[in-house]
């Protein structure tokens, strides 16, 4: 087994590679927002990248934390490590969340034919952006690209 390293270690795939892991610790974003108290924040992720086929459909959200129910700011998380029930669950919790906003973006496959599906992806991500009808301060975006 390989050693964790100080970039946040090393984790094994299900089919036994061993890859690099990330710690994100949002250090500058942390920075940033602790000089703007009441900054409206949105977070941002896409689902489509991985199959062959069919659009890429992202989904921005903007959250009161204080106003959502406890079960759900302790659940959310990346939605690979929840099971479908618990995805399920926060996603009606969601709903109910009092002054929650939620905009949802896509690009079609002639689109991803046309630019490449990562251009694709940040264009569904900005459309999601853009259909919260309001203005954002940030938006922190699942992912991995520079």
């Amino acid at each position: 087994m390989a050693e964790p390293d100080q970039s946040g270690g090393i984790a094994v795939t299900p089919g036994g590679t061993a890859v690099k892991r990330r710690i994100c610790g949002f250090r500058k974003e942390k920075t940033w927002l602790k000089q703007r108290a009441g900054a409206v924040i949105a977070g941002v992720d896409e689902a489509g990248r991985g199959p062959l086929a069919g659009p890429v459909v992202a989904a921005a959200v903007i959250l009161p934390i204080e106003k959502c129910p406890k079960k759900l700011r302790d659940g959310l998380d990346d939605s690979k490590k929840l099971t479908a029930e618990k995805r399920e669950e926060l996603y009606d919790l969601l709903l109910t969340c009092a002054g929650a906003v939620i905009g949802v973006g896509r690009a079609e496959v002639a689109e991803i034919d046309s630019v490449n599906i990562l251009n694709a992806t940040f264009r569904a991500m900005r459309r999601a952006i853009e259909m919260l009808n309001c203005e954002i301060d940030i938006a922190l975006v699942d992912g991995n690209a520079k």
